[in-house]
This record gives C-alpha cells, sequence and structure tokens, in this order.
C-alpha cells in the first residue's frame, strides 16, 4: 500500500487530480516548506508547554510565519503562482491572528512584515518575467500592487484601533470593579 506523502508526491508529479504537473525540484521545495512549518510549530508548542515564552517568542513566530508564507507562496509555479496566488490573502490572516495576543506593536510588524512581503513577491515575479524590477513592465499591474498594500495597511489600522478600544475599555472596567470593590469593603465595615 502507499502512504500519504507517497500519494501527495505522485498527485503533484503527474499532476492527478486537476493540478499541473510539477519538476521533482518544484515538489522538493514546496515539500521542505510544509516541513519547515511544521517543525516552527511544533518549537511554538514546546515552548509554551514548557512556559519558556521569552517575550520576543510572539515577533520570532509571526516574522517566521510571513517568510514561510512568502516563500511557499514564491515556490508555487504557474499563472497563479507569486503574488497572483490566492495565498497572499493569508497575510491578512497573520495580522488578525497578531491582533488576538492583544498587542499593537505586534500588529504593526505584521502589517509591516505583509507589506514588505507582498512586495518581495512582485519583484520576484517582476524577476523572473522581465529580468529586472522597476520598469515599465510589471509582472503584476501598479494599481492592483497599491490596492493590495493599501488593503493590508488599513487592515492593520483598523485592527490597532480595535486592540486600543478594547484596551481603554478594559481599564475602565478594572476602575469601576476596583471602585465597587472598595465601596463594598467600606459598607461591609
Amino acid at each position: 500500500t502507499m502512504g500519504q506523502r507517497e500519494a501527495t508526491v505522485l498527485r503533484m508529479r503527474f499532476g492527478i487530480g486537476g493540478g499541473d504537473p510539477h519538476t521533482r525540484k518544484e515538489i522538493g521545495e514546496k515539500l521542505c516548506l510544509t516541513r519547515a512549518w511544521t517543525l516552527l510549530a511544533l518549537g511554538v508548542l514546546t515552548c509554551l508547554r514548557r512556559q519558556i515564552f521569552p517575550p520576543a517568542l510572539k515577533y520570532i513566530s509571526t516574522g517566521c510565519d510571513l517568510l514561510l508564507l512568502t516563500l511557499l507562496t514564491m515556490a508555487v509555479a504557474g499563472p497563479t503562482g507569486g503574488p497572483a496566488s490566492p495565498l497572499v490573502f493569508i497575510y491578512f490572516l497573520i495580522i488578525a491572528l497578531a491582533a488576538l495576543r492583544f498587542s499593537l506593536p505586534l500588529v504593526w510588524m505584521a502589517t509591516l512584515g505583509s507589506m514588505a512581503a507582498y512586495m518581495t513577491l512582485v519583484a520576484v515575479a517582476d524577476l523572473r518575467e522581465h529580468g529586472q524590477w522597476f520598469d515599465d513592465n510589471h509582472a503584476v499591474p501598479v494599481i492592483e500592487q497599491l490596492m493590495l498594500l493599501l488593503a493590508l495597511g488599513m487592515t492593520g489600522i483598523i485592527v490597532g484601533q480595535v486592540i486600543r478600544r478594547v484596551r481603554s475599555v478594559a481599564e475602565e472596567f478594572n476602575q469601576r470593579m476596583e471602585s465597587v470593590r472598595q465601596a463594598n469593603s467600606l459598607g461591609s465595615s
């Protein structure tokens, strides 16, 4: 019988199941990136379980997510690869996941990192197609680049504002609860 890994390699190599056939090099790159992502997740999980949680771990894991997503998107070949890949929309998810940690600097880092990673994808696509970047010929039209960069930036700004508002509401609630506790302790004395 064939294992899951062997079946995946055969589907990718020969384009079984509606996909395009891939070279051995492309298959190796994609499988290597998924292994790297899995190892990163296991490393973070180990740090969390052993309560080894340095303040920089959230920045490191978010940066690694951005890097691995960018490399995976670069490895995708064909007309839907690179900056035209649907994987680009995972950058928005990375910004949203950064917000779950209620850290405004982390959201800023995820937003700016996502924008830089997208421009890296555009640069690589231009270099592959035309041999140079910042010329009149673009693999992705400039208006599309600007729209996606604007969307990423606005997502970071909006998520940042939500974090600020949630923090202020939490602080206000905490102050009210403190005053209620003090009033109850004075009333029971």
